[in-house]
């Protein structure tokens, strides 16, 4: 396995490279292959690593405060720099998002602000500086997404800014067209804002701050399905197609979540942290309708749903809040946080896989290699969703059963059986 991670107040990158079953906890544990700085650079000295992230399975991206954005080659082995970008920030302004989009050549940073820097890497060439543009309204934000699924689709929210799902330009737009007139294509529209859950029992209004939000599967009638966790410990999920207020709002934790990740390729498990040190695994598709019930003098007896608790990831023991998550979904879950670890738990049976001393609180990371069992199917980039329609889906099935019933017919040709009829092979 293979993992980078940057750190609290440090301006280079740790990679870490370890087996199933390292522990350097205990005294006699297994120890990592190996742990090494990375894009470490003289310039940078106290410079906070904000975001990091991988572009065309062989660039890392780095973005440090002050709205420097770096490559890396990956594929060098030594992450040799390639490019450096620095975007006309406020020294007060934030990092909320660093976005890839890989088929298009497209950096985007989101600040605190508002404000969006595009990027094209304009095929590799990197001749294009940055493009300034800002989010519909005038109130800061928290969290930033892209939909992967629809280039031009993102979702937004914060602080008393609720959901609201933007197209920033042309989903159909190529990378040929992004690269010549990038500064033109971009033209912001709300598609949908989100309103607030209706007030409580002691009708008083409940506050909004949204700190993540993932985007499922889009549905066949052009609407979205959204995920997102709250400042005040709440899993909501949206369909928009059914209105603007959340279908499901669960209460999961008394403290803030800062985390939010699929745990499955079929969206139907999220892994949920909060700013203590619970990280838990939740079903969106297994809810008790009576799970939670509250007394009330006013209102008498309240029932709301919950979401079934799948386990937590605590073997290992969490001494802290989680800062960081990235997951291979069906596979592995890496954390890191305040406890200085880097932890790697199996997705379904939540043991841990490994636990890696980093010395210095773990506020980011990706996951380069998986575990040996799945090294093959997961390349440098973690795996992203990829979506198949049913006329692509029955051609490739075609295809397979016309191989499989054309290496049965050469099968029957080599083995001559004149006495005994075979009987046809029938796979299932």
């Amino acid at each position: 396995m293979k993992f980078l991670c940057s750190g609290d107040n440090i301006a280079y990158l740790k990679e870490v490279v370890c087996d199933e079953g390292t522990d350097t906890s205990k005294k006699d544990g297994t120890q990592p292959t190996s742990i090494r700085k990375v894009c470490d650079d003289d310039r940078f000295v106290g410079v906070k690593v904000e975001s990091i992230n991988q572009c065309k399975e062989k660039y890392l991206v780095v973005c440090r405060k002050g709205g420097i954005i770096t490559l890396y080659d990956v594929l060098s082995g030594d992450y040799d720099q390639v490019h450096e970008y620095t975007l006309p920030v406020e020294s007060d302004d934030h990092l909320v998002s660093l976005v890839v989009i890989d088929d298009l050549d497209i950096l985007i940073a989101a600040y605190e602000s508002a404000n969006l820097y595009f990027i094209s890497l304009s095929g590799e060439k990197f001749t294009s500086g940055p493009v300034n543009s800002k989010l519909p309204g005038d109130k800061p934000i928290s969290v930033f997404v892209e939909n992967p699924e629809t280039p031009g689709i993102f979702a937004f929210g914060g602080k008393d800014n609720n959901l609201k799902i933007v197209q920033l330009f042309d989903s159909n737009i190529s990378a040929t067209t992004v690269a010549e007139s990038l500064a033109t294509i971009i033209k912001p529209k709300i598609l949908f804002t989100a309103k607030n859950v209706k007030n409580d029992h002691l009708d008083l209004q409940a506050p909004i701050w949204i700190t993540k939000i993932l985007f499922a599967e889009n549905l066949e009638k052009g609407g979205y399905n959204v995920v997102t966790a709250t400042r005040y410990g709440q899993i909501r999920i949206y369909d928009t197609n059914h209105g603007r207020r959340p279908i499901y709002d669960f209460k999961v934790s008394d403290r803030p979540l800062i985390g939010l990740a699929f745990a499955d390729e079929e969206h139907e498990n999220v892994i949920v942290s909060d700013s203590h040190n619970i990280i838990a695994k939740y079903s969106l598709t297994k809810i008790d309708m009576n799970g939670e019930h509250i007394n009330s003098a006013s209102a008498g007896s309240i029932v709301k749903p919950t979401p079934k608790l799948l386990g937590k990831y605590s073997s290992g023991g969490n001494s802290g809040a989680i800062l960081a998550i990235d997951v291979i979904e069906d596979e592995i879950v890496s954390l890191g946080g305040l406890d200085r670890y880097l932890k790697v738990y199996d997705v379904e049976s939540r043991e841990i896989v490994a636990k890696v001393y980093m010395g210095v609180e773990v506020t980011g990371i990706i996951i380069l290699e998986g575990t040996e069992e799945n090294k093959q199917e997961v390349p440098i980039l973690k795996k992203k969703r990829k979506i198949i329609s049913p006329e692509k889906e029955l051609e490739e099935d075609n295809e397979i059963w016309q191989q499989l019933e054309e290496n049965s017919k050469v099968d029957e040709a080599r083995v001559k059986t004149p006495k005994i009829e075979r009987k046809k092979r029938v796979l299932t």
